[in-house]
């Protein structure tokens, strides 16, 4: 998993939460560098810039020969207040993660597994020979070996951050497994099931004494006032990424009526004002809409809307980055999207159903079907009931933008709009049949259709821009 510049604050903080909670204790050594590395699949140099954090907040002394050496050293009557003053506030958000974690992760690492060959069941067995307990709650071991198998590093982050935000699952001991029964299982599905079945057994457990704890830890500590914390996902990529959320932003506004073509932007200090971001970043956003054809600058006057197909160069690394990112979001919706509409369509009333169905026949209407993934997104943001569902599709939301430009490039000069009617007629029909089922599969069929198109037209462009390199043979 290739995690960018700041990602080291995730290692930092899984061990800053095992030196709190008295998991690691004075003079304790942590794993090794190159352990360490091959575990959260990130460069030893991401592994010592989270060592010097914790060296330098006084968790731990690092010598370049030997593992690093715990130093926190606290009454050890502090290690329960320290997990008290973490959990208490985000009482409410780990509730909501035991469903929503059901929604977004199961059906991922149910796909990974479907990936698995051979060789990862045998490393699977290899570890609960081998893993030292403590090191790695077996449970986190075997999810991130089924969610390697997708070769997606997107899904991969929002496990490690769903990880990041619970923290207890990480302090869980190695559960009990029969290797010798697992091994001599007549297939990998048998081996699963019954690993998986301790796992989710061990973890209930621990989820259970969690919350106990939480209820007497809140009269202990005085937190009964305690503002809750939410769940928060954050998308490493490369820097700087507040031009992309910015641009992100702006297609957006551009997408939903807010200028036209032709229309003028604000100036450069309104936008700075507006969105909070300084001079600079206005400008990198614009030169990035302006490569994409959705803007175009001016000397000496406002950006205005262009919204023409421009064929841009897909191999920049920053494209690449962004198109990755939007494939692998793409993915993620493929797998997790019907439950999560399924779930949503039942958790609201009826009204609210014949609202986004009237919502969509205007888009039909004004020809603007490619709005379609703007009303169901906002559907989920909006509604569901479950506040990782909200966070996650807001922030895929965002991703899925750049197939807006990517569409005018692949399409050219042909309307987005009759790409996507067919697909509005349908969410339109199981609407009005009340049929959420055939709903849910649809908006899955859609997002299947959407990464084949999208994977194909980018191998296409690359293979074409390496010939035209290459020249004649």
């Amino acid at each position: 998993m290739e995690f960018d510049v700041g990602v080291y604050s995730l290692i930092y903080e899984y061990y800053e939460a095992r030196i709190l909670c008295g998991y690691y204790r004075f003079d304790d050594r942590l794993p090794s560098i190159p352990r360490i590395s091959a575990f959260f699949q990130v460069a030893p140099a991401t592994v010592r810039s989270a060592l010097s954090l914790l060296e330098e907040k006084g968790y731990v002394a690092v010598n370049a020969k030997k593992a690093a050496r715990v130093t926190y050293r606290p009454d050890p009557a502090r290690y329960r207040e320290n997990a008290a003053l973490y959990f208490v506030p985000r009482e409410s958000g780990l509730a909501d993660m035991t469903q929503g974690g059901r929604l977004i992760l199961e059906p991922c690492w149910e796909a990974g597994l479907l990936q698995w060959g051979k060789s990862s069941w045998q490393e699977l067995l290899l570890r609960l020979d081998t893993d030292r307990p403590g090191f790695l709650s077996m449970r986190i071991a075997f999810y991130i070996l089924a969610l390697s198998a997708l070769d997606n590093r997107l899904i991969l982050n929002l496990y490690w951050e769903i990880i990041r935000y619970l923290r207890f699952p990480l302090l869980i001991e190695r559960p009990v497994v029969d290797v010798e029964s697992a091994r001599g299982g007549p297939n990998p599905e048998n081996v699963f099931a019954q690993i998986n079945a301790v796992l989710v057994d061990t973890y209930a457990q621990a989820s259970s004494e969690l919350f106990a704890f939480i209820q007497k830890a809140r009269e202990e500590y005085s937190l009964e006032n305690a503002p809750q914390i939410p769940f928060r996902w954050h998308i490493y990529r490369q820097r700087p990424q507040m031009r992309y959320s910015l641009a992100s932003r702006v297609i957006r506004e551009i997408q939903r009526g807010t200028y036209s073509a032709g229309d003028s932007l604000p100036s450069l200090s309104e936008m700075s004002r507006r969105y909070g971001v300084s001079l600079n970043t206005v400008r990198r956003m614009l030169s990035l809409l302006n490569e994409f054809g959705i803007t175009e600058s001016h000397k000496g006057r406002r950006a205005s809307v262009r919204m023409e197909p421009v064929r841009f160069d897909l191999t920049k690394s920053e494209h690449q980055n962004g198109l990755r990112l939007y494939l692998e979001a793409l993915q993620l919706l493929e797998l997790t999207i019907p439950r999560v509409m399924r779930f949503t369509w039942e958790a609201v009333p009826s009204e609210r159903l014949k609202q986004m169905q009237a919502d969509l026949a205007v888009l039909r209407q004004k020809e603007t079907c490619e709005l379609c993934f703007e009303i169901g997104f906002t559907f989920v943001t909006e509604q569901c009931p479950l506040a990782v569902v909200r966070e996650c599709y807001g922030q895929l939301l965002e991703l899925l933008t750049w197939g807006y430009p990517l569409a005018m490039f692949r399409l050219g000069t042909r309307a987005i709009h009759p790409e996507y009617a067919d697909f509005v007629e349908r969410l339109e029909r199981c609407l009005r049949k009340n049929d959420p089922e055939g709903f849910s599969l649809a908006w899955k069929t859609q997002m299947e259709r959407e990464y084949g198109l999208v994977r194909a037209f980018i191998e296409k462009e690359r293979a074409g821009r390496e010939a035209a390199l290459a020249g004649p043979a």
